[in-house]
């Protein structure tokens, strides 16, 4: 069993099927992404983007436009990405690293507004936002959570890697929401 499609094989043989792997193994790890593995969204992933700019112009009482919000998102995230391509990096963005570029984007026409916000306020303030929607748009799968909670009663290791662009104090959050911090022995995520 080299491929699970959730729902035409049992969950009961996935599991079977893992644990007879790790018995054969002296150290075995088994690892599991995050999105479309143990979660998935209610909502396209770029309507999340979308959510998130419309809490973001509320926070900032409506004197930026959500749409506006959007667009200068879009747009500097393909920047950040395309930037980091060519100096041999990966096709993603960091919020931290993205968030005090971001103020500036949105502080140019809007000086008087911002002036008074530190980059650090700023980026806490985004960094929430971002928390808030994935929590309200995940739904974990319940199959496969199933099958790690089950691997996990039976001592074996497990490993959650993902490629998400909130820092490590943040993701957590969002694993503690689901109940999933005890299910894992480590997790990587890309942004740290």
């Amino acid at each position: 069993m080299d491929i699970w499609t959730i729902g035409s094989t049992g969950s009961e043989k996935v599991f079977d099927y893992l644990l007879a792997r790790s018995a054969t193994q002296d150290k075995t790890l088994i690892c599991f992404d995050y999105f479309d593995t143990l979660v998935t969204r209610t909502v396209y992933p770029e309507y999340t983007k979308e959510m998130a700019s419309t809490l973001l112009s509320l926070a900032c009482g409506g004197l930026v436009e959500a749409g506006k919000l959007y667009r200068l998102r879009i747009s500097l995230e393909r920047e950040m990405c395309e930037q980091r391509a060519e100096t041999g990096g990966e096709l993603e963005f960091y919020l931290p690293e993205f968030a005090p570029r971001f103020l500036d984007r949105v502080r140019d026409g809007h000086q008087e507004f911002f002036r008074g916000w530190l980059t650090e306020q700023f980026t806490e303030l985004l960094l929430d936002i971002e928390l808030t929607v994935e929590k309200a748009t995940q739904q974990p799968l319940s199959e496969v959570v199933g099958v790690l909670r089950k691997l996990r009663q039976k001592g074996v290791k497990t490993a959650l890697i993902s490629d998400f662009y909130l820092p490590a104090s943040h993701y957590s959050q969002m694993l503690a929401h689901h109940g999933f911090t005890e299910l894992f022995d480590h997790v990587f995520v890309s942004a740290d």
